[in-house]
């Protein structure tokens, strides 16, 4: 049996995979075997085996095939010649994980892959949620252990836009912090803004080709626990900003504040610092930047590496 699951929100993306490989843990228990296959972590002879036929007395198999269109072009030819086969195998599941799936920019045999992937009835598709949306997923799932103020959370979801990652950590310092009290507005501006400004500091300092900086802001989040994860969502996100500003600056002769919003979705301020930082950058580096935050998330998962020094790498080969 094969699932599809993608999608630009990831946060619940993995929830979903992690709610069916639950599922098939409860029904088969010790009786299975999990494998996971990513572009960064992958042995063909290995992924091979894992799609072949199984053999008599053989364990049940839960398969997860993650950022499966980065695969190379033999594994994904290998996928597309056995999918029919796949879809078939009642003993074993196979599930495809991506993030953003961009099809007019697919080439063979990834495009094929994903075309046939998408006829499937199991499938699950995971776009941004609206802002009403994540405010309704925050009460249901990061606001059982605390008390937050209607406008508060208004506050936070605009500093955050769908980015349930970068939400959940947020909620998490603040109940921390507020030790059982309420989330107020005022708490908010003073933690979110001020993590803001951090990363704000740094793509500065990346954007002015100042590497000693660059270097000292980056440890300074170390020292203060951030998460690397965490840091690096906030860096792809902003990013992401200033690559949708350089872009409507390009195209456009004058900046439509109120359309370059509805465009972003994103708190007001945090969109012209965008604006101001995408001077700082070519189209050309900013997307060169974008390839390696993702590279490092995909790297980052795999354990092998550490994360910090990658990204630190990044930073001096950016300045």
């Amino acid at each position: 049996m094969i699932v599809l699951i993608y999608g630009e929100d990831t946060y619940r993306s993995r929830a979903k995979c992690q709610q069916i490989r639950q599922e098939f843990y409860i029904e088969h228990k010790s009786n299975f075997e999990n494998l996971i296959f990513s572009p960064d972590n992958f042995d063909f002879l290995s992924f091979k085996n894992a799609l072949s036929s199984q053999q008599l007395f053989t364990k049940f198999k839960i398969i997860f095939l993650n950022h499966f269109l980065g695969l190379n072009k033999e594994a994904l030819g290998l996928i597309v010649d056995r999918l029919s086969v796949l879809k078939k195998d009642e003993k074993n599941l196979f599930v495809f994980w991506e993030e953003n799936i961009e099809p007019s920019k697919l080439k063979e045999p990834a495009k094929s892959l994903f075309v046939s992937l998408g006829r499937l009835k199991q499938k699950e598709f995971f776009p941004p949620l609206k802002p009403y949306e994540v405010k309704d997923f925050a009460k249901k799932n990061f606001l059982s252990d605390i008390k937050i103020d209607s406008r508060a959370l208004d506050l936070l979801v605009a500093y955050t836009g769908p980015d349930l990652w970068s939400l959940h950590n947020e909620i998490s310092k603040l109940t921390n912090l507020e030790k059982g009290g309420i989330i107020t507005e005022e708490a908010i501006k003073k933690l979110v803004a001020k993590q803001s400004q951090k990363i704000f500091d740094l793509i500065d300092a990346l954007g002015l080709r100042k590497k000693n900086l660059a270097l000292s802001l980056l440890q300074g989040q170390k020292d203060d626990g951030e998460p690397l994860d965490y840091i690096i969502n906030l860096l792809m996100k902003q990013y992401r900003l200033i690559s949708l500003a350089k872009t409507y600056l390009q195209e456009h002769s004058f900046i439509d504040y109120d359309e370059l919003q509805r465009m972003a979705s994103c708190h007001p301020y945090v969109l012209k610092k965008a604006v101001m930082q995408a001077d700082h950058y070519t189209i050309p580096q900013l997307k060169k930047i974008n390839q390696k935050l993702i590279n490092l998330t995909i790297l980052q998962r795999s354990k092998k590496i550490d994360g910090w020094v990658l990204l630190e790498m990044i930073i001096l080969k950016l300045v």
